[in-house]
């Protein structure tokens, strides 16, 4: 008898403990809203430019499942929440004005038993007025909402919902502005080939438009042999939403080519285009590295020469129709803006 009392001593106070300590969380508030959405069904909208998700905390509450002890843990950490059908608006908690307050009406109460209101002569300014300019909008907002609303409506599996509504809480504040991204290319292969090359790019934010200059000037052996070459090549990308690192777009490319390297040169015409695909991994701050092939279709026009007594001297024309690869770049980028 008395090894059962003792059982069900120690299992009370286990099911007592694990009451108090039903969340005990350190670490990002990011992480802190995402595994409230998924355990109790919470929708959390804020604003970066006044709560700052990446701010290390440490917090432990009985249960979220009230919106009493959900406003009780954001208390802990200075942040006002505003809870209405499960969605909560997070704004940084106010300071109280320094006026002396009711004592209350029972003396043995503690101070977390008493609600302190937001001032009215202050009031909290709403999420929709905030400057338009700004990654939360009222339109984004408003899209956001729909998109909940519709995701509760008509999705079955509990499990995919809550991780689809994280993963719209987690960029509701960080929509891609639509401001153009400057940039600088340079592809080092071509340099090695001792082409001098540089390429501007204007990216628009999952697309992009780059034109890309070649240049080259070089006869030797007493003008036996010839390397000149100008070229111009403008590309239009499309980057993956979900990684912005792999793309894939479109080439063209037309120019002039002088090559001769032995007893007989070639000079002329060429004008082709393709399909491109590549992936961008960043090197810093404002520097990428740009990986690039180009596949597609090249027609070269030329005539053929020869040098003789110090005067090239036609010997024929001949065309030449290429499908592959067009285009094999490893290519620097410096970011301008």
């Amino acid at each position: 008898m008395k090894f059962l009392l003792t059982t069900f001593v120690f299992m009370g106070i286990a099911i007592s403990m694990q009451a108090q300590t039903d969340i005990q969380f350190n670490g990002s508030l990011k992480e802190l809203l995402v595994m409230l959405q998924r355990k109790y069904g919470y929708k959390f909208m804020y604003s970066n430019d006044d709560i700052n998700d990446q701010q290390k905390i440490e917090v432990g509450i009985t249960s979220a499942e009230t919106e009493e002890s959900l406003a009780k843990m954001f208390k802990q950490i200075k942040i006002h929440c505003e809870i209405k059908n499960r969605q909560v608006t997070l704004k940084p908690e106010k300071p109280v004005d320094s006026e002396v307050l009711p004592p209350p009406s029972n003396p043995a109460a503690s101070i977390d038993s008493v609600a302190i209101l937001p001032d009215s002569r202050h009031p909290i300014e709403p999420i929709t007025s905030l400057d338009p300019l700004k990654p939360l909008t009222p339109d984004f907002l408003h899209a956001y909402e729909s998109k909940m609303a519709s995701i509760s409506r008509k999705s079955d599996d509990e499990e995919k919902t809550a991780n689809q509504m994280a993963e719209l809480d987690m960029v509701v504040h960080k929509s891609p502005r639509k401001v153009p991204v400057w940039a600088v290319h340079s592809n080092l292969l071509y340099d090695l080939a001792l082409t001098p090359n540089m390429g501007i790019e204007c990216r628009i934010g999952y697309a992009s438009i780059i034109v890309n200059g070649y240049w080259a000037h070089i006869d030797w052996d007493a003008g036996n042999k010839t390397y000149r070459l100008w070229a111009v090549s403008p590309e239009l990308r499309f980057y993956m939403p979900e990684s912005k690192r792999f793309y894939a777009g479109a080439m063209f490319q037309k120019g002039e080519l002088n090559l001769k390297l032995n007893q007989t040169g070639r000079q002329g015409y060429f004008i082709g285009g393709g399909l491109t695909l590549g992936y961008l991994a960043n090197l810093g701050n404002r520097t990428k590295l740009d990986l690039s092939v180009g596949l597609g279709y090249v027609n070269y026009e030329y005539d053929s020469y020869q040098y003789i007594d110090r005067m090239n001297i036609r010997t024929g024309s001949d065309k030449t129709n290429w499908w592959g690869i067009t285009k094999i770049g490893i290519i620097f980028v410096w970011i301008i803006n």
